[in-house]
């Protein structure tokens, strides 16, 4: 059963073997694991069955350590961060779990062996409908020669992905929602937080938990098993906090809990410069195979084992990203079927229209390609990055512990002091050396690595970040909004600067505008000559919106450029406010973020009540 904890009496405790807080991904794995066992199960859910921003609220706290924003990619709603996720999967490799004598803290009690029999099961939670191939088949599955690397320092790696549409994967909470719910041995109660733990004042066993609604309902849950599935960030809160009984928190004993908190940084390490006949044929060997069913494929390179272990090296992984010319007529004809597809027949329409019948072998070749062969389109690309995932080394001192400040319901918010140390840096910097000095011996192009790989000064936000969803931009999100530039906001963020771009959006879930993303884009991917001066606004809640019913007009046309999931630069195209008009520089755009299907367009701002998506330059 589905229940809410507002259908529950205050103070009623219910009764279970097992309880398990948070329904996410793990959560409900396990849940399902046990459904017809016998055992009762509760499974408690901080969120509902749709985000919700007060409960989402829950997860701000105080970031110490290296840049990044503490609910990105967490999600306190049924299916948690599979409701948002990206769908990109991958076999874990037998060195992960291998003590490293050039790693400290490496190492795990358990290997690969002990997880094989469990992947195809994995696979099929995940949303794939057949066993994965192995490894070596793919290439050939995909009709892709792929050159020969030199294996003792990059070898061809394989991501895979279960789309259900275009850029739509599994979200647990939709999928497997009936099966919960139809569940005898099994409940589960959403809006359901744990605010306490009842030990006995012990700090090594429970006896319950105490749990509570924001609208201050409040249960119990008393079982003989406890599991902890909120993530690395809260269930280290939980256990810090409660009970305050207890001095230091359950585990203090051990003094590990919220040590060695990681996370996968992900930058830029290099740009390839390369021919036209590379460009185009990099792309047919080293991209996604994009598919709207089966299994997707995304194919790029791995640190081989020998090389991690004679240079004193973490895992890692680089995929190629392709920064699209957007002047090409294959990205006219894009611009120009969107603004056709939203009645804007302007005059921009008409270039974009004139650009596309200037390039039309690059839009037959398209069509071709995607709406016959199934293949992705061949770009006319301005660069080609080296986009690096990182294993992180364990280290200790980075941490959560505990902020002085406290939530809605009373405990104290996290403090996550999150670093990154040389040996990432070192790392990455090895790797794309090593990879480009393949690409050299194959004749593919000259790599010109980031000035951050060999740099003594500490690294940034702008050049390690989290690995975020597709959606999101790759940003400095902690950076205090602003412009650089001769652009200054208004509100709190007067004269703060940041790298490059400002978007604020309407997020339908939440009602109103919201100062949502900070985009950190080099100066050498700046936007195009030619965008008009104007002012900008800014939003944070309510803050910066005109008075109701204040007339705003829109038909000028722009175009917008930022960083999507793969770190591409993509344009979008939208209409501007007239100038003397109510939000100078405002954007309405045509279509929604990066596909985020969470977070849609307001549509036409009636009397400017309802914003919709803008950016600012």
């Amino acid at each position: 059963m589905i229940d809410d904890i507002s259908q529950y009496e205050e103070g009623v405790t219910i009764e279970a073997d097992l309880c398990i807080v948070g329904a996410g991904a793990a959560g409900i794995t396990i849940a399902r694991e046990l459904i017809g066992s016998g055992l009762q199960v509760c499974l408690l859910e901080s969120g509902g069955p749709t985000l919700e921003p007060d409960t989402q609220a829950l997860y701000n706290g105080d970031v110490v350590g290296h840049p990044m924003l503490i609910s990105e990619g967490r999600y306190r709603v049924l299916g948690g961060s599979t409701t948002e996720w990206t769908g990109r999967c991958a076999e874990l490799d037998d060195i992960d779990f291998a003590a490293r004598d050039w790693v400290p803290h490496s190492g795990w009690p358990i290997g690969l062996d002990d997880l094989s029999a469990y992947y195809r099961r994995a696979e099929a939670v995940c949303g794939f409908q057949e066993a994965w191939k192995p490894n070596a088949e793919v290439p050939d599955i995909l009709g892709v020669n792929l050159p020969a690397l030199d294996p003792s320092r990059v070898t061809p790696f394989i991501w895979r992905y279960a789309p259900l549409g275009n850029r739509v994967y599994i979200d647990w909470g939709k999928a497997y929602r009936e099966e919960l719910r139809a569940a005898a041995n099994l409940r589960v109660i959403l809006h359901a937080n744990v605010v306490g733990f009842e030990t006995g004042g012990k700090n090594d066993h429970v006896d319950a938990l105490k749990v509570r609604s924001l609208t201050r309902r409040s249960i119990s849950v008393k079982a003989r098993a406890f599991a902890l599935c909120c993530g690395g960030i809260e269930n280290a809160r939980l256990l810090l906090a409660s009970p305050e009984s207890v001095p230091g928190g359950l585990g203090s004993n051990i003094d590990q809990v919220g040590r060695y908190f990681m996370q996968h940084p992900r930058g830029n390490v290099a740009r390839l410069q390369t021919g036209r006949h590379n460009r185009a044929a990099l792309q047919d060997m080293f991209n996604i195979f994009a598919k709207r069913s089966g299994t997707q494929y995304e194919l790029g390179f791995a640190l081989s084992k020998q090389a991690q272990s004679e240079h004193g090296l973490l895992n890692a992984s680089i995929i190629l990203t392709y920064d699209a010319d957007q002047n090409s007529g294959w990205e006219a004809s894009k611009r120009a079927a969107r603004q056709l597809r939203g009645g804007q027949f302007s005059a921009d329409f008409m270039r974009n229209l004139g650009q596309a019948f200037g390039g039309i072998d690059s839009v037959a070749t398209n069509v071709l390609r995607r709406g016959i062969q199934g293949k992705h389109a061949l770009l006319e690309t301005e660069s080609i990055n080296l986009l690096i995932d990182l294993e992180q080394a364990p280290d200790p001192d980075s941490r959560i512990t505990l902020a002085e400040e406290r939530d809605a319901l009373g405990n104290r918010k996290p403090k996550v002091d999150w670093r990154i140390s040389e040996q990432e840096r070192r790392t990455a910097e090895r790797f794309s050396s090593f990879l480009g000095a393949e690409f050299k011996r194959l004749g593919l192009g000259e790599c010109q690595p980031e000035a951050w790989l060999t740099d003594t000064a500490p690294i940034t936000g702008d050049q390690l970040d989290r690995n975020l969803p597709p959606h999101r931009n790759h940003a400095d999100v902690q950076q205090p909004a602003g412009r650089r530039g001769g652009c200054q906001l208004p509100g709190p963020w007067d004269g703060q600067p940041i790298r490059h771009g400002l978007f604020g959006l309407h997020d339908r879930r939440a009602g109103e505008p919201d100062l949502l993303h900070r985009g950190a884009v080099p100066a050498s991917r700046r936007p195009p000559e030619g965008w008009p001066a104007v002012s900008c606004s800014a939003w944070s809640g309510q803050q910066g919106l005109p008075a109701t019913g204040a007339a705003c007009r829109f038909g000028a046309p722009v175009v917008r450029q930022s960083v999507n999931r793969f770190g591409r630069l993509e344009h979008e195209g939208g209409e501007r406010a007239h100038p003397g008009q109510p939000w100078p520089g405002c954007v309405r755009w045509s279509r929604g973020i990066f596909g985020n299907p969470g977070l849609q367009p307001a549509g036409t701002p009636d009397g400017c009540q309802s914003p919709g998506i803008f950016a600012c330059r």
